[in-house]
């Protein structure tokens, strides 16, 4: 498409620049190998002496074309197009056509499927329109003022509502603090104005509060019976980010020792697979990947982690494939108790993401306390904690597993037939907030 882009003598008159574009291709798509300035230059401009200058005006008139296809191809990706077409027969004062268009827009609107922020926008511009149209020609007449407000109103809602979801959980997860602006009295006006009624207003509402305030757990069952019906109403990319904030919300309670979001967490997991939101081109992150695995542990139903890690691991990245697939079987050992083959498949990986090398240290850990190889643990969390402290950039996650390493020495460190310091201790691990593997640590001291 960029080609014919180029060739168009509307945008394009210097064949230069097409030759440019042609050998690139040549370069990157046939031949595979690295393009130079010179070999460019001797192909665009023959046998002329090589000039830096002129070869540098022809790279950027290539990349200026190929800014101006990107501003093209985005504004042909406008959902109403009949809006802009509208206006410009307005602005032409083309009475006739203008009012084809305008009558075609509104037809667009009413069969849309979504009742997104986009499509209030486009309501919004439609308004306006009609407003632009009625104001030359009856000016002494009501004008559709409230409609306009209405419109924009709504798509500023969602808009607000949406950053203001995003804000949340970026706070939780990196523990900063952001000032919200007017997000009080909007929240106020839709619960007064019944605009609930309107899902993609709703349910980022939901999500607000849902992130906001934990314990309202009706807040988070309305947010996922939304989630579960608001198919065609948004667009895929928007419903998978609402399914990830669900579930990033849900795990983090986990992580913080609250487990009553679990069996949510999976029935989201569930849905977001089933109907694909939760991937993307065809693959599955390997986060929400190894995220699926702990939640069927958890609530051991091995056999069903099992299919999963095999039915889905073609679906991974293969940058991470073999060490996620590997990790994940090796936790699917743990849990069934087979710890020398566990032991195996941890030491056979090699982990470079921070995240997934952490959810290995921790397999590892857990095996070598049920196989009682002590000295080899504790050397294991002291190397584990240079690990993390070296680690600044992890969020929430450099608190949970520093807990968890401190706890588990607590852990080494008791005297058996000591019942109160056992019994202390169990508390002080109950009472923390932030510890990943606090129900198993917790195992550990019965």
């Amino acid at each position: 498409m960029f080609e014919r882009f180029v060739a168009s003598p509307y945008y394009n008159l210097r064949q230069d620049v097409k030759d440019l574009l042609a050998y690139l291709q040549e370069c990157l798509l046939d031949f595979h190998i690295e393009p130079t300035k010179e070999k460019a230059f001797k192909r665009l401009y023959k046998e002329e002496a090589y000039d830096d200058h002129k070869m540098r005006v022809a790279i950027s008139n290539l990349f200026k074309l190929a800014e101006q296809f990107i501003i093209c191809e985005s504004t042909q990706e406008e959902r109403n197009q009949s809006i802009r077409l509208a206006k410009w027969y307005r602005e032409k004062d083309l009475e006739k056509l203008f009012a084809q268009a305008l009558k075609k827009a509104e037809a667009q609107q009413e069969s849309s499927p979504f009742l997104d922020e986009v499509y209030f926008q486009d309501n919004f511009k439609l308004e306006k329109e009609v407003y632009s149209s009625l104001a030359l020609k009856k000016r002494s007449d009501e004008l559709n003022f409230e409609s306009i407000f209405s419109a924009l109103d709504r798509a500023y809602f969602i808009h607000k509502l949406k950053e203001a979801c995003f804000a949340k959980a970026h706070e939780q997860v990196y523990k900063r603090t952001y000032s919200y602006g007017l997000i009080e009295p909007i929240l106020r006006y839709i619960e007064e104005e019944q605009l609930l009624s309107i899902p993609s207003i709703a349910i980022y509402y939901h999500c607000y509060y849902t992130l906001s305030d934990s314990s309202n757990i009706e807040h988070f069952q309305s947010l996922k019976k939304l989630l579960f019906g608001i198919d065609e109403l948004l667009t895929t990319a928007e419903i998978r980010h609402l399914y990830l904030l669900a579930t990033n919300f849900c795990l983090r309670q986990y992580n913080a020792g609250n487990t009553t979001f679990i069996s949510d967490l999976l029935d989201i997991y569930e849905e977001g697979l089933q109907k694909a939101y939760l991937l993307i081109d065809g693959k599955i992150s390997r986060f929400t990947y190894r995220n699926l695995v702990t939640i069927g542990l958890i609530q051991k139903r091995y056999q069903w982690v099992k299919s999963f890690i095999y039915d889905y691991k073609e679906k991974l990245e293969e940058r991470y494939r073999e060490s996620m697939f590997g990790l994940c079987e090796a936790r699917l050992a743990f849990s069934q108790g087979d710890f020398t083959k566990a032991l195996d498949l941890l030491q056979k990986a090699d982990y470079e993401d921070i995240l997934l090398n952490l959810a290995a240290k921790t397999v590892l850990m857990k095996v070598y306390y049920a196989m009682n190889e002590y000295d080899l643990l504790e050397s294991h969390l002291s190397a584990m904690q240079v690990y993390i402290r070296r680690k600044k950039i992890m969020g929430y996650h450099r608190d949970n597993y520093l807990n968890m390493s401190k706890y588990m020495r607590k852990v080494l460190e008791l005297v058996p037939s000591d019942q109160e310091a056992k019994k202390q201790l169990r508390e002080e691990i109950q009472s923390s907030k932030t510890m990943v593997e606090k129900e198993w640590l917790l195992k550990c001291l019965t």
